[in-house]
């Protein structure tokens, strides 16, 4: 689930081998203060925003970046009740052609569900929606607290994936 001023998403999967989780997130078309840049991203991720700022400089790079790590975390916390710190995740956008839409790599530094995980963005209408979901795996890691698999309730929709989020107007 997300919401921010002006929308709101919910996204829902039956648990199934193709799918474990889903993770979305919106947030407003807007820079993010540099206090909340320092405690979400890595000295690397730094490098990428700036190159893609310098490419794009009308995309909010560090707030897609928040974003994109958000919907990574919602996509986690179902599987491993356990919060996930934003430096625990380095995330790469691989913007599209039009650069208004575009693919991200994250990887989790956690031992967990998942190692990494893909998603996609898009930008319109002034907002940023973020996807990802992640596969269903056999939890075998010795370093982690996770012992059981989270069933969801029969009642959840399978979402078709992949998918790119959709802004309605």
């Amino acid at each position: 689930m997300t919401h921010c001023t002006g929308y709101r998403a919910a996204a829902v999967a039956r648990q199934t081998k193709a799918i474990a989780s889903v993770g979305i997130d919106a947030e407003p078309q807007a820079q993010l203060p540099d206090v909340a840049l320092e405690m979400v991203v890595t000295s690397s991720e730094l490098g990428q925003l700036a190159e893609l700022t310098g490419r794009w400089p009308q995309v909010s790079w560090g707030r897609l970046l928040f974003s994109a790590k958000e919907a990574v975390f919602k996509a986690w916390y179902p599987l491993t009740l356990c919060p996930l710190d934003f430096l625990e995740t380095e995330v790469e956008l691989l913007p599209d052609s039009d650069v208004h839409t575009g693919t991200f790599v994250a990887a989790v530094m956690r031992p967990g569900p998942f190692a990494t995980v893909s998603g996609r963005w898009r930008i319109a209408q002034g907002m940023i929606v973020t996807a990802t979901s992640a596969g269903a795996i056999t939890l075998s890691r010795t370093d982690t607290a996770i012992t059981t698999h989270h069933q969801q309730p029969a009642h959840h929709r399978q979402l078709p994936w992949p998918h790119t989020p959709v802004l309605e107007g």
